[in-house]
């Protein structure tokens, strides 16, 4: 994989609608280019807007009027988002920020000493 991504989910269903389910996924996480060792450390994992946590809402049987005047009154707004997507989006975006700050802090050039040069 290009990128492992990991979060933490906590999974609710209906209790007389057993077609709705709520899912709220936090701590999102991002490992690029992850080996097998690493699909179970949380070592080297970067977090991804680590005080925001992503509602689904997921219904067969229609929008529960209810759950409809909660969302209204939250202001919460109907949206795609893709943790994978969010997940290359941030590697790109630390990958370029790393890149910028190499290049406006080079290197210093290694100097041998007599002791060391063979």
């Amino acid at each position: 994989p290009v990128v492992l991504v990991t979060y933490e989910r906590e999974a609710f269903l209906g209790r007389f609608d057993r077609t709705l389910r709520i899912t709220l996924d936090r701590h999102l996480r991002f490992l690029p280019y992850p080996s097998w060792p690493d699909l179970y450390r949380e070592r080297g994992l970067q977090s991804i807007a680590p005080s925001f946590f992503i509602l689904e809402i997921k219904f067969d049987m229609g929008f529960a009027p209810w759950l409809q005047t909660i969302v209204n009154r939250h202001g919460l707004l109907r949206t795609s988002v893709s943790k994978y997507g969010t997940s290359i989006a941030a590697c790109i975006k630390s990958r370029s920020m790393h890149e910028r700050n190499r290049m406006e802090r080079p290197c210093k050039p290694y100097k041998f000493d007599s002791e060391t040069r063979n």
